[in-house]
């Protein structure tokens, strides 16, 4: 089973170091396929993964998924790393938008609404913008002035 959560942490450091987006497309889609330790086929893990995984693990496998086929690992890369900037662990008491409940510890968007994890996971299922203001965060965040 490929180990996601630590892929994704290490790629999350990596790229929080570097600033401004810079990394490494290539040394990512690399740790992915040399985390591959289980039983079946890396393509089939990373194909469940990047329709049915969280939000950072789909287009973490559709980076690799693009290394492995020798397509266009730029714009997977753009994705990807939009992803990343556009999404951001909170700590709050505020009230998620989608389920009505106490978020505690959450996800905030950079148009600033904040939903729990799993909410905008299978939000994002399906659209990549935010339910409450439109935001694509495939695309750089420009705020309202």
């Amino acid at each position: 089973m490929i180990y996601i959560d630590a892929i994704s942490i290490q790629a999350q450091q990596s790229y929080l170091k570097t600033g401004n987006g810079i990394f490494d497309a290539q040394q990512l889609a690399q740790w992915v396929i040399q985390s591959w330790s289980g039983v079946g086929s890396l393509s089939l893990e990373l194909m469940k993964r990047a329709f049915h995984g969280t939000l950072l693990e789909r287009y973490m496998c559709r980076l690799t998924i693009a290394y492995m086929l020798n397509s266009d690992i730029d714009k997977a890369w753009e994705e990807f790393s939009a992803v990343m900037d556009a999404t951001s662990e909170v700590e709050t008491d505020s009230t998620c938008s989608i389920c009505f409940e106490n978020i505690n510890e959450g996800v905030q968007l950079k148009c600033k609404h904040v939903f729990h994890d799993q909410c905008i996971g299978k939000w994002f299922m399906k659209k990549t913008t935010c339910p409450m203001c439109r935001y694509d965060i495939l695309t750089p965040y420009i705020p309202d002035t």
